[in-house]
């Protein structure tokens, strides 16, 4: 399946998802809450093998898509969310939230950093089309979508709040500097901490970083390679103090 897919034309990549969009159209709500059941009971039952191939898979794809096909996967996902009635909104928010509520703290983890290399990644034409998006959203939801969006938000702020002094406490002295930048050097704490894609940048960067898949680096560094700047204090400028002789 994979290589058909792979090998596929346009016109019948075309052809296939028409198919597709015409039957999720045309089925009734009992065959969608089935559809739906199975995709959740598959991804509930799938082992961490499965998972880490099937984000792998997608990962994969969403690399190579061209920026034809990424415009049309955006318009069709945009089409898609501005055509749902508020029954299948609300269901939609419902199973994100749920999915939220139950993932492990590994599963965050690892959310939080895709999303994080994501928008460290993004170009500026990107994050304007990004931004642009959540503006036309906001300018046109109604006072009842506002209001439901301001309560979960503030439901989710009472959760978070409601974490223990404890465990608040435990967190806070379980911060390291434990991770050195890739580019000055420098040991940085999390919040401190910037992945980059070596290969967009390899006019800037050494051969080394660029072979990688991705860099760690400091928040200064970040700011001076995504603005095409090569950062002072990068270790092939060789500005480091000498060490002391002994």
């Amino acid at each position: 399946m994979q290589d058909r897919l792979a090998n596929e034309t346009e016109e019948q990549r075309d052809h296939r998802f028409r198919l597709i969009s015409d039957r999720l159209s045309n089925e009734t709500e009992e065959q969608r809450t089935h559809r739906l059941s199975l995709i959740s009971d598959r991804l509930s039952n799938e082992t961490q093998e499965q998972r880490a191939h099937r984000l792998g898979l997608i990962h994969d794809r969403l690399n190579n898509e061209t920026e034809e096909q990424r415009t049309r996967r955006l318009g069709s996902m945009q089409d898609r969310l501005a055509n749902e009635t508020e029954e299948q909104r609300a269901h939609r928010f419902r199973l994100i939230s749920n999915r939220l509520s139950n993932e492990t703290d590994e599963q965050r983890a690892h959310r939080l950093r895709l999303i994080s290399d994501r928008l460290s990644n993004e170009t500026e034409e990107q994050r304007a089309h990004r931004l642009g998006l959540i503006h036309d959203r906001l300018s046109n939801e109604t006072p009842e979508a506002r209001l439901n969006r301001l309560n979960t938000m503030r439901q989710t702020s009472h959760i978070r709040r409601g974490i223990t002094n404890e465990q608040s406490f435990q967190t806070a002295i379980n911060v390291f500097a434990d991770v050195s930048c890739d580019v000055c050097k420098k040991n940085i704490y999390p919040p401190q901490r910037f992945n980059l894609r070596p290969n967009m940048y390899n006019t800037l960067l050494p051969e080394e970083l660029i072979a990688l898949d991705k860099i760690t680096t400091c928040s200064r560094c970040n700011n001076h390679i995504k603005k095409r700047k090569i950062p002072p204090t990068a270790y092939w400028n060789k500005m480091m103090p000498a060490e002391p002789m002994n």
